[in-house]
């Protein structure tokens, strides 16, 4: 279904996603950035507000999935994961193949422990970009906690061609242990965190 927004529209629309993204930029997380606390009583504010200025836009233009990956960034970053689990699928209806959303809708998906969805959202997205490192790596944790070491070291084999990270250095000896008999298979992050 083609949906026609008059020039008009498109002006309102532009605003509201320029306001939206203006508030909610600073507080959402992007790879690479250090982590921070838990956002204050201003930043919870003003994610809310762009979420709602957000949603404005997709009233205008509901087949905009960048609308949709930030209100998912925001949700995130409030540390309401199912929500933000529910916005960043919606954005991967419509950009199938944008690993960037899948990247984030896997990090919900490990929140929530649900990591055969991680690594169903992973898989097709280390297809669509084989040569970043961060989805490889992540695909190897992901196969891990759901109970599938071998393919979980070959992942990280994968991401340390193309990076060399202590992480996963680290990791894949862990991930050894665990296929010769000498550690129990983490099946949470919990027991990830505190074995490797």
């Amino acid at each position: 279904m083609e949906i026609e927004v008059t020039e008009a529209q498109a002006n309102e629309y532009n605003a509201l996603y320029k306001r939206a993204i203006g508030l909610v930029r600073r507080h959402a997380l992007i790879d690479g950035e250090p982590q921070l606390g838990p956002p204050g009583w201003f930043a919870r504010r003003r994610l809310r507000k762009g979420m709602g200025l957000f949603e404005r836009a997709l009233a205008i233009a509901p087949f905009k999935w960048e609308c949709r990956f930030w209100i998912g960034k925001s949700l995130q970053r409030l540390g309401e994961h199912k929500e933000a689990m529910s916005w960043f699928m919606e954005a991967m209806r419509q950009e199938p193949d944008n690993a960037t959303i899948a990247k984030e809708a896997a990090n919900e998906a490990f929140e929530l422990g649900e990591f055969e969805l991680g690594v169903g959202l992973l898989r097709p997205a280390t297809l669509n970009r084989p040569d970043d490192p961060i989805l490889h790596y992540d695909l190897g944790v992901q196969l891990l906690l759901a109970g599938r070491p071998k393919e979980a070291y070959e992942s990280l084999e994968r991401a340390a061609r193309l990076e060399a990270h202590p992480n996963t250095s680290r990791l894949m000896n862990y991930v050894e242990r665990v296929m010769m008999g000498q550690v129990p298979c983490p099946r949470s992050a919990h027991e990830l965190r505190q074995g490797a």
